[in-house]
């Protein structure tokens, strides 16, 4: 369902920006950089078709790029990214792979098979962005947020968990269930000003520490 609402979307935006011949004065787009969607098609076909592939990787903290080749289980997106998440042959863990960073692609004649208890939607149910966190415990979080930040993120929420467990005129709280991964902290953190974490206490230690080391850091 979700694919299909996504098609709908492209498609209804294709359409619409077809109709006119200059559109650059009244729909704005943010600027980014390429998302390596370049690489979407040669993915999805050796996923589908079971083929290895290599290419070369650059992270985002280092210079060095090195060569990979991995087995594909599946594509993943992420705040705008798309990433093709699988076993890498260099030892044998599953990772993830940003395809803006991924260059020389090809496609092996190498065939793999796809393991039989590999769950890709379960491996993600907890999760939040694209750092699962398979030995963090998922944990039961309740978050305070103030009335309007708690109606937006009702209409967009953190994650597919979330439910809404009080509302008030001054409060909205909410609960979530996921790993606590560093991307589920930095996304907390940008709404500080504006949320409580009612539970856990330790996730309100984490963040009041990181709060506070990046107050130091400013001072």
């Amino acid at each position: 369902m979700n694919l299909n609402n996504r098609m709908l979307e492209a498609f209804d935006l294709f359409n619409s920006l077809n109709m006119v011949s200059d559109f650059s004065d009244f729909i704005h787009f943010e600027t980014r950089k390429p998302q390596g969607t370049e690489h979407f098609y040669g993915l999805v076909h050796a996923i589908k078709n079971k083929f290895t592939v290599g290419f070369n990787h650059k992270k985002f903290l280092e210079d060095e790029i090195t060569t990979r080749t991995i087995e594909p289980y599946f594509m993943k997106e992420s705040k705008n990214r798309w990433y093709v998440v699988g076993r890498d042959f260099k030892d044998a863990k599953i990772k993830s792979f940003g395809l803006e960073r991924i260059s020389n692609l090809e496609i092996k004649r190498q065939k793999f098979v796809y393991p039989k208890n590999f769950d890709a939607k379960g491996m993600y149910k907890y999760s939040f962005g694209i750092i699962h966190g398979a030995d963090e415990k998922p944990q039961e979080i309740v978050l305070s947020f103030t009335r309007e930040q708690g109606k937006y993120l009702n209409s967009l929420p953190l994650h597919s968990t979330q439910r809404m467990v009080l509302e008030t005129v001054e409060e909205i709280q909410i609960h979530l269930t996921v790993r606590i991964t560093h991307d589920f902290l930095m996304e907390l953190l940008s709404y500080s000003n504006e949320m409580t974490v009612v539970k856990p206490l330790g996730l309100r230690r984490k963040l009041k520490k990181m709060l506070k080391e990046g107050i130091e850091r400013n001072t």
